[in-house]
């Protein structure tokens, strides 16, 4: 780790050590050094903090350096917090490197190998052994996000579409306490920097087209879909083309998907809200809601109902002539279609909604 002395008043890193590469000595606080080495300090705390400790096969070992980054990091969710103009342009590059390092691993292997489908109410995620020191980590990016002295202009630089890529790609945690962060993470991130938004949401698309046709499983669905009717909320009519394909090949798709889920009603749940649709708890008779149209019985339809209610007041559905009307298919995701060749059939149609 870094360490920091005293020479002739200044500040100065340890040279490597048979300890490692820096000696593993604390620096000192902020409040002990003048206010014009203060980000130098931060700086050195944050290299300081991109060393990582072995939480899995040893845990018990390097206990005293643990808790020495543990103290650092905590020092500097205080320090941002509370103290105005600290964020300066030097620290951007930094804060990301450090929040890189800490974060963007490979991910734990599932806590089902066999391939058994995870039940929230029977089967312990894999939590991070870690997270002592990434649950600081990210609360201290957080408040980073957050402060009143944070330039997305400068951030930019550093903040990208590879870092949002490898945010995203941390959705499928197993832990929930992480998601709950990234969830967080990445609202900040796409109210802050414009340019990224219409990647983050391909990215998105690109994460459910693989659990809608591939996979079948992500951990972080939920919390997408949680983002997503927020992003949604934000769409103006009449609708732009990328979000009534978004509407039709996305969303449509995974109410499917997740009503063969076991954990499908949770997410089913969240997929309707993401429309628009409000669908009460079973045997639930909501006879104050007039434009209410879920039943038990109606399986796919409400997402449908609302997502053509919605799209009803865009242009979509306009002839492009008046000798011709707009085609649509409807197809199921069973097995008959299998070898009917009727694959450009169901394509020569303007649109087409799968269901379930």
């Amino acid at each position: 780790m870094l360490a920091c002395t005293r020479t002739n008043g200044g500040m100065v890193l340890d040279a490597p050590s048979s300890n490692g590469p820096y000696q593993p000595v604390a620096l000192m606080h902020f409040r002990d050094v003048p206010l014009a080495e203060q980000e130098k300090l931060f700086i050195q705390k944050l290299r300081q903090c991109c060393v990582l400790f072995d939480f899995i096969s040893d845990p018990l070992s390097d206990l005293k350096w643990k808790e020495v980054k543990r103290a650092a990091i905590s020092e500097m969710v205080e320090y941002i917090t509370h103290n105005r103009s600290v964020i300066t342009e030097p620290i951007y590059p930094e804060v990301v490197h450090m929040f890189a390092v800490n974060m963007f691993r490979t991910l734990p292997p599932s806590s089902n190998p066999t391939g058994a489908e995870f039940d929230p109410e029977e089967d312990e995620p894999t939590l991070e052994a870690a997270w002592p020191h990434l649950q600081l980590v990210y609360e201290f990016f957080l408040r980073f996000l957050e402060s009143p002295d944070f330039q997305p202009n400068i951030a930019k630089k550093y903040i990208d579409q590879k870092f949002v890529m490898q945010l995203l790609d941390l959705f499928d945690s197993e832990d929930p306490r992480e998601r709950d962060f990234l969830k967080t993470t990445l609202h900040r991130i796409y109210g802050k920097f414009l340019g990224l938004r219409a990647y983050i949401r391909k990215h998105i698309n690109n994460i459910f087209y693989r659990f809608i046709y591939e996979t079948e499983h992500h951990n972080g669905i939920a919390e997408l879909l949680e983002i997503l009717g927020s992003i949604i909320n934000g769409f103006a009519l009449p609708l732009k083309e990328e979000h009534k394909i978004f509407l039709l090949k996305v969303l449509l798709p995974t109410q499917s998907t997740l009503d063969k889920s076991r954990h499908g009603p949770d997410l089913r749940s969240q997929a309707c809200n993401t429309t628009g649709d409000t669908p009460g708890p079973p045997g639930d008779d909501d006879d104050d809601d007039d434009e209410r149209t879920t039943t038990d019985d109606d399986d796919g339809r409400p997402i449908v109902v609302s997502t053509l209610s919605l799209l009803n007041s865009s242009r979509l559905f306009e002839r492009g002539s008046p000798e011709r009307c707009v085609s649509c298919a409807v197809v199921g995701n069973g097995g008959i279609l299998r070898g009917s060749q009727q694959g450009r059939n169901i394509d020569s149609h303007d649109f087409v909604f799968r269901g379930s």
